[in-house]
């Protein structure tokens, strides 16, 4: 008997369990909503985009404060119009298509050398109107550097 009651009181109590986790209805909740596409509100700014922005905030070049003080200025945007003296698309000095530059500039004149990087075509004795930045150091060539993705003639 003994073994009786322990069998029916085990009965009793897995049926206790067993109906006391069924008695509940589930309530399954799907999510059937599709993921909506975010587009980024800032994709790449195109080449355009960048050139116009260097155009609007660079700075006519002063060759005397920038000679000699190039770490100083380093990245400065600047702006520098002049005669086309030299052009070296040979790549031997410079990593790019590079020319000098001839400025005047108040009573003297100021020499730069243009680091051409996306190689617009220019010839000597040309007038352009380089934009770009300062380089940290002095060119290959001696001369202040000027890193230009804009050459217009």
């Amino acid at each position: 008997m003994k073994k009786n009651s322990k069998f029916l009181v085990a009965t009793m109590v897995i049926g206790v369990i067993l109906s006391g986790c069924s008695s509940k209805p589930v309530t399954k909740v799907v999510d059937t909503a599709k993921p909506v596409a975010t587009q980024k509100s800032s994709s790449k700014p195109t080449q355009a985009d960048l050139d116009a922005k260097l155009k609007a905030v660079a700075v006519k070049a002063d060759f005397v404060k920038l000679n000699g003080h190039e770490s100083e200025n380093k990245d400065l945007k600047v702006k520098v119009t002049g005669k086309v003296s030299v052009v070296d698309n040979t790549k031997k000095i410079e990593l790019f298509d590079c020319f000098q530059l001839t400025t005047k500039e108040g009573d003297g004149y100021g020499r730069y050398t243009i680091i051409n990087v996306l190689s617009t075509p220019v010839a000597e004795g040309d007038t352009v109107t380089a934009y770009g930045t300062v380089n940290e150091e002095k060119s290959g060539y001696g001369g202040t550097g000027i890193t230009s993705t804009v050459v217009e003639k």
